[in-house]
């Protein structure tokens, strides 16, 4: 029997597998990254900017010296294009590596966020009645 999802046991259970996950995503990731030989990229204004993707999460952005004429409104939507297009194209070739949903690990994690601070605020509640129980005894303890 699987413990309650709500619980501590429940919690650290999802929050183990959810890193098992992850951990299988990174090597594949790597795996593939190694056999391509070619990390993700994407391009833009004619090949003017282009950005390169990697693990986790880095992004180098090349710009060709003439890529000064497209003035600077059109330089950065060019820039932003390509950067969404590199980090598209590393998250597809992440999935495909993985075979893992990452939009169902994302919803997954917010899950157990979720569940943890549920589970603080019950565990702050309790300490404050503690808290308040001892104070009000008037023993003499400090407060």
């Amino acid at each position: 029997m699987s413990p309650d999802p709500a619980s501590a046991d429940g919690i650290a259970a999802a929050l183990t597998e959810t890193l098992k996950t992850a951990r299988e995503v990174a090597r594949a990731q790597e795996q593939q990254a190694g056999e391509d030989g070619e990390p993700p990229t994407g391009d833009a204004a004619g090949g003017l900017v282009r950005a390169t993707a990697a693990l986790p999460g880095k992004v180098k952005v090349d710009i060709d010296p003439r890529a000064a004429r497209l003035g600077t409104e059109a330089l950065a939507e060019a820039v932003t294009e390509a950067v969404n297009s590199a980090l598209a194209a590393l998250r597809g070739q992440a999935q495909d590596a993985s075979g893992v949903d990452l939009a169902a690990l994302s919803e997954r994690l917010e899950e157990i966020q979720k569940q943890s601070a549920a589970q603080l605020g019950g565990f702050l509640t309790r300490l404050t009645d503690a808290h308040q129980r001892l104070a009000s005894r008037g023993d003499g303890g400090t407060t």
